[in-house]
């Protein structure tokens, strides 16, 4: 089966060469001749050099290959395209038109952007198995799904599966899409190692209470039996000087004296107890409070900052440059931690300063090392001289009149709405006709369909009317 490409003045044709004379008789031949089918391309039969050749009409649609080059298939599309696949296989039953000769090859597969729209190639007379170009084309699909979509790899594995199936597939097929993915719950990694930390430190949080109220309770208890001891001591001093006073002849004063040196002898083992006590404290407590002395000069420097924070919103003419490492201030002088002082601007100083917006502040951070990424390719208007400039700023960017779906609008009639594709890469820009209806042109010469042409420094570039010079900077 030999495929190629022509245009005429309006139209886009794929073209399918077979060998031999078409069979106007053929039962086949006259339902697709004479009969609108829904889904398939219109087709006309002519014959040449003991050809056949079958022209269907592609005008402003995309092959599946050409749109998904370069992109990923979501779960929507892909439902999408296997729901008009059983739809398409079903009206082709109902005109009693054998479902072989469909071809289900992502050139022989079209679609229009909006709305999205599916047509397909039936060549009469061929036997192609429906089960093996399923599976082909899922082949053709897999390594293209969206993988950081659940839904979509379930969808794209289970209709792989489907159409693996001898028997009977369009039944399978059909429950699948009918069928909800169902996403496996992926467990969070790590859990049970997280798991197992959290447990630790609730072990290690239970054994530091029960050890601090176990230490409280025994300094307590310490506490208690000093307390006893003492009281013990002084009531068997008093016992003693009340034994003496009444069964000896000791003068009064003695019992005096006696008396005085136990209560200081008591109150000097007390304060030595608490003295002692407290030393032991401080000790426990000097790494919390050596720590806490070295985290005081952040901590006004935290304080200073917010200070001249403050300072700088209520008096506008203070200005707080941020303390940074500048590339200029590192080549000049050598230190590469060499700062910028705060420092007072003047008015002039000050109108000159323009403000950064906050779509500049967000944007994504361009590392030192890496330059910026260079306009190389535009397409600057003859036609139309106050139509803006085109400025090829990505990978591929495709060209059309459709808002929502091209990636530059050219707002005229004669435009399809997706009119063409530019492929810009490793310094060659690459021009692509998307099968429009008026044509796209390089230097007067029309392009064919899905047949990438290159560009040329100073090429004239026509899309249907709308004529520009292709510049490379």
């Amino acid at each position: 089966m030999q495929i190629d490409y022509k245009r005429d003045l309006n139209h886009n044709y794929m073209i399918i060469r077979e060998e031999g004379e078409p069979d106007a008789a053929s039962y086949q031949i006259r339902m697709l001749q004479t009969n609108s089918i829904t889904g398939i391309l219109e087709c006309r039969i002519h014959k040449m050099d003991n050809h056949t050749l079958f022209y269907y009409d592609i005008t402003s649609r995309q092959s599946l290959s050409t749109v998904y080059e370069h992109q990923q298939v979501g779960c929507s599309f892909l439902k999408m395209l296997f729901q008009e696949i059983v739809k398409v296989l079903e009206e082709l039953g109902s005109y009693l038109l054998d479902p072989e000769g469909l071809i289900l090859t992502p050139n022989t597969v079209y679609l229009t952007a909006e709305p999205l729209q599916f047509s397909f190639c039936y060549l009469p007379g061929e036997k192609h198995s429906v089960n093996n170009q399923l599976r082909e084309l899922m082949e053709y699909l897999l390594p293209k799904l969206n993988h950081q979509e659940p839904k979509t790899v379930v969808l794209g594995y289970g209709l792989y599966k489907a159409v693996t199936d001898e028997d009977c597939p369009l039944d399978q097929i059909r429950s699948v899409l009918l069928r909800e993915p169902e996403v496996p719950v992926q467990e969070e990694p790590f859990a049970q190692e997280k798991q197992e930390a959290e447990e630790q430190k609730k072990d290690m949080r239970k054994k530091a209470m029960e050890s601090f109220f176990t230490e409280e309770e025994e300094a307590e208890k310490e506490s208690g039996i000093w307390t006893f001891a003492v009281i013990l001591g002084g009531v068997a001093v008093l016992g003693l000087v009340l034994y003496l006073m009444y069964f000896t002849q000791v003068p009064a004063f003695m019992y005096l004296i006696l008396l005085t040196v136990a209560g200081v002898s008591l109150l000097v083992i007390s304060v030595w107890l608490r003295k002692k006590d407290r030393e032991e404290a401080e000790k426990e407590m000097k790494p919390f409070l050596e720590g806490e002395k070295e985290t005081k000069p952040f901590l006004e420097a935290d304080k200073e900052t917010e200070r001249f924070l403050k300072k700088d919103q209520e008096e506008p003419e203070l200005q707080l440059l941020s303390h940074r490492i500048s590339a200029e201030e590192t080549c000049d002088d050598g230190n590469f931690f060499s700062v910028q002082e705060p420092k007072i601007l003047s008015a002039q100083e000050r109108q000159e300063r323009k403000p950064v917006s906050d779509q500049l502040l967000y944007q994504k951070t361009e590392p030192l090392y890496r330059k910026p990424r260079e306009n190389r390719f535009r397409l600057v208007p003859v036609s139309y001289p106050d139509l803006p400039e085109i400025v090829i700023s990505q990978e591929e960017t495709t060209i059309g009149k459709l808002r929502t779906a091209a990636d530059v609008v050219i707002p005229f009639p004669t435009v399809s709405r997706l009119h063409a594709k530019l492929h810009c890469a490793q310094g060659i820009c690459l021009l692509t006709d998307l099968n429009s209806c008026n044509g796209t042109y390089i230097n007067d010469t029309p392009l064919e369909g899905d047949i990438p042409r290159k560009l040329e420094n100073g090429d004239k570039v026509t899309f249907a009317d709308i004529t520009y010079q292709f510049l490379e900077k």
